[in-house]
């Protein structure tokens, strides 16, 4: 999957959120564990209720990217398609990796 996210690191999220970032990106990522999980288990309703929340709250922190792949990954969800799931969370965490070296360090 090709990806260009460097569009989202050049555009800083709303300054009055800011400070908030690293926290969003820290919920994130405690949350990928059990995402493996839920996938382990086809728990697939929760899985796109993950997505379909990180879809909702993505673009806001500024990361229109994120909001995208959490799309995908409720797609996957709804139709059941573990194999892609397992793949878009891959590529979640690749993501979630690089915004964190830009906001985090």
């Amino acid at each position: 999957m090709v990806n260009d996210w460097s569009v989202d690191f050049q555009n800083a999220p709303d300054p009055d959120i800011l400070d908030l970032v690293p926290g969003f990106l820290n919920n994130r990522e405690k949350e990928l564990a059990e995402l493996r999980a839920w996938i382990e288990a086809s728990d697939f309703n929760s899985l796109a209720r993950w997505g379909h929340s990180v879809k909702g709250i993505s673009a806001p922190y500024g990361f229109p990217s994120l909001g995208r792949l959490a799309a995908q990954f409720e797609q996957h969800a709804k139709e059941k398609q573990s194999i892609e799931l397992t793949e878009t969370l891959r590529v979640i965490e690749s993501y979630l990796a690089e915004a964190n070296k830009h906001y985090v360090g």
